[in-house]
């Protein structure tokens, strides 16, 4: 009985069905595979060249700035916010855009709070725009995700461009 039923299950296995099955078990796993994907699609950032201010926030006590140029024997020095705030405020160079470049690991209460913080420092010191982007692994900040663009508006500072 048993040898029949074996018999009669692999008549049903002609290669035609096999390669149905296959196809079906494929387009279910790609289906599957494209619901789980990341719906957030940003929007890029490509204003590298025209940036006065490049920070890279890791908490408010690890900040480094890579423009202007703050390169102490060939490495970018590590600030807290104050000192950051400092090296921001020098009127020896434009103050149109700022760009802050950070890790998306806070809550979004954090997230909210660290945009604001850093929104008012640009203000503050008179830029104009201020946009914060998701940090990446290349070292360029062409191509990163732009999590936030803001139109700033602020007064100029003296000796500010």
């Amino acid at each position: 009985m048993k040898a029949h039923r074996y018999q009669s299950f692999l008549a049903l296995l002609t290669t035609a069905n096999l390669l149905g099955c296959a196809a079906a078990a494929l387009a279910a796993l790609l289906l599957s595979s494209c619901a789980s994907a990341p719906s957030q699609n940003h929007a890029r950032f490509h204003d590298q060249a025209d940036c006065d201010a490049i920070v890279l926030f890791s908490s408010w006590d690890l900040i480094t700035i890579s423009k202007p140029d703050t390169r102490e024997n060939g490495f970018l020095p590590l600030y807290h916010f104050a000192e950051a705030q400092k090296v921001l405020a020098r009127p020896d160079y434009p103050h149109h855009l700022a760009v802050v470049i950070c890790g998306r690991l806070r809550s979004d209460s954090q997230e909210t709070d660290l945009r604001k913080k850093w929104a008012d420092l640009f203000t503050e010191l008179g830029y104009q725009r201020a946009v914060f982007l998701e940090a990446g692994l290349r070292g360029q900040v062409n191509g990163l995700a732009v999590i936030e663009d803001r139109q700033l508006g602020g007064a100029r500072i003296a000796g500010g461009n």
